[in-house]
């Protein structure tokens, strides 16, 4: 009876913690830059008052088709380590004259370009995601509880 008792109190734990299971995630403000999307915690102010990648990031160069037919595929078949780099002004294409449908916002018919800069701090975020539901059928809820937030400067390039 002892280990019945035992096995039952192992078991109830077990399926107590995954239904309480949490997991803790730190995100960072995004830029579009070279190779897609940085976060601002891979980037550094270089002496020309850029923002650079603080280290090499290893790219593709050369693509090749693989395949026929519907089942053709883009495999990379050479990289190459860069630094990439982008001014902290830049020129911003907005809409300044749209094109409306009643009371519907519609599309553009004029454009203009305005000078636009780029941050130089950012913000780090931690976020706490709950396992809501049954193990089966469960998910981390979302948006989740923000921790703790903190406005970081970038940093200058060694």
């Amino acid at each position: 009876m002892k280990l019945f008792a035992t096995i039952a109190l192992i078991v109830a734990t077990a399926s107590t913690f995954a239904f309480s299971r949490t997991k803790v995630e730190t995100s960072y403000t995004t830029i579009v830059m070279g190779p897609g999307v940085l976060n601002y915690s891979m980037l550094c102010l270089n002496d020309a008052g850029q923002l650079q990648t603080k280290k090499a990031l290893n790219v593709c160069t050369e693509y090749k088709r693989v395949g026929s037919g519907e089942n053709r595929d883009r495999v990379c078949v050479a990289t190459e380590d860069k630094i990439f780099t982008t001014d902290l002004e830049y020129s911003k294409k907005v809409c300044v004259s749209e094109i409306r449908y009643g009371d519907r916002r519609g599309e553009c018919a004029e454009y203009d370009y305005v000078t636009a800069y780029h941050p130089t701090t950012f913000t780090k975020t931690t976020t706490e995601y709950k396992w809501e539901g049954s193990r089966r059928d469960g998910g981390y809820n979302f948006p989740g509880k923000v921790l703790s937030k903190e406005t970081l400067e970038v940093p200058a390039c060694n």
